[in-house]
């Protein structure tokens, strides 16, 4: 059983490849938590994590972190990365973070809006842009050899329509909601001058936009030099560092 101190739990991660686990990863080495990493890989024939992680948490989803308090024998267990992001800095007790000043409470208005936009991208990455690149994984699949062939022609049509009308347009929005978003930030992140939680979370849709393809620096130049700027961290190659030490392989993200 890990050990722990009345003031900082002891965190484990559950860390699967090609996937959301990564950002976590990033997020404890900016936070410089202390952590225990397990890695897992994916199936080869499926490209699914399995049952592996079920034993831990009962939907066997990635990334999960085990917390462990002090005085407690067995660990609090956290899914959701949206969650686990927030809780992390909130442990740290970094202000520059989560932008909040436990120690002053008279913020002025442009700190609560800097705050609102936090909260609002900590969802967003997950609730919206996720949702339509999931739908572009489907599309892509419907679209492969692995579809009967008896139904290839219906599922390749329905792909296509699916793509026209709807992953096309949506994802070429959300592309220049944020490269926006990136131009009126007041600062090198989504929230202003500091990284925080909301580019933690941002980070893993965009690579997925970027290896699909769909992150044109021609056409979202300051949203391509945004992600450039988080990947050139120092704690985001500490991070891609340590999972190709325990693993050899590399952190990058395929959807």
């Amino acid at each position: 059983m890990m050990t722990s101190t009345t003031e900082n739990p002891k965190i484990v991660l559950h860390w699967l490849e090609q996937s959301r686990s990564q950002r976590i990863l990033w997020l404890l080495e900016e936070l410089n938590v202390d952590y225990e990493l397990k890695t897992y890989k994916r199936n080869k024939l499926t490209n699914l994590a399995g049952s592996q992680l079920k034993s831990i948490h009962p939907l066997g989803k990635f990334p999960v972190i085990e917390i462990y308090f002090a005085g407690q024998d067995e660990p609090v267990v956290l899914a959701e990365s949206g969650a686990i992001v927030e809780y992390l800095i909130e442990i740290s007790n970094n202000p520059t973070m989560s932008l909040q000043d436990r120690e002053n409470q008279s913020t002025t208005g442009v700190q609560k809006a800097k705050f609102l936009r936090l909260k609002y991208f900590l969802h967003y990455a997950e609730g919206s842009i996720m949702n339509v690149l999931l739908i572009a994984v489907m599309i892509t699949f419907l679209r492969t050899s692995r579809v009967f062939l008896l139904v290839r022609p219906l599922a390749k049509a329905i792909a296509w329509q699916l793509d026209q009308q709807y992953v096309k347009p949506s994802l070429s929005d959300h592309l220049s909601f944020l490269n926006n978003q990136v131009v009126t930030s007041d600062g090198g992140f989504l929230c202003g001058e500091n990284l925080t939680g909301a580019d933690i979370m941002m980070a893993f849709p965009l690579e997925v936009l970027k290896a699909r393809g769909n992150l044109e620096p021609q056409t979202y130049p300051e949203l391509t030099t945004y992600l450039e700027r988080l990947q050139q961290r120092d704690a985001y190659r500490r991070a891609a560092q340590k999972i190709s030490d325990q693993t050899g392989k590399t952190s990058d993200v395929v959807l």
